[in-house]
């Protein structure tokens, strides 16, 4: 099993213990327009109920699995879902297979910071 799909059904069973199934969506491996190319996660997901303005167009999760293509260029899948929709995605998660053992990878979060996250306290 992909290492993006167990995640998934990961993330959606702790939701579910803490009984917050019906406020996020898993939205899977949909694919989404950006400003110069489409692009597909191996996983994402957005609240059910977005923020005023928000379009259902790009969700506000990604997750990106380095297993066949290298750690570089799902870094730079990570970047471009981060920096090319209008902020839209909060988090990019990457997941590096180490030397093709699916049993021994780790997390990575990249996001944005909001502008209040910006300001000197």
């Amino acid at each position: 099993m992909k290492a993006s799909r167990v995640f998934e059904r990961m993330l959606e069973n702790s939701i579910k213990s803490m009984g917050l199934e019906r406020e996020l969506g898993l939205q899977g491996s949909a694919r989404v327009r950006g400003p110069q190319r489409d692009k597909q996660p191996d996983c994402s997901n957005s609240p059910r109920t977005l923020p005023a303005g928000r379009t259902t167009q790009s969700p506000s999760m990604v997750v990106e699995v380095a297993d066949s293509e290298g750690q570089s260029q799902v870094d730079a899948d990570a970047r471009w879902w981060l920096e090319n929709l209008d902020g839209d995605v909060k988090i990019a998660l990457t997941i590096p297979i180490q030397n093709g053992d699916k049993r021994d990878c780790h997390l990575k979060v990249g996001g944005r910071r909001s502008p209040d996250q910006n300001r000197p306290a």
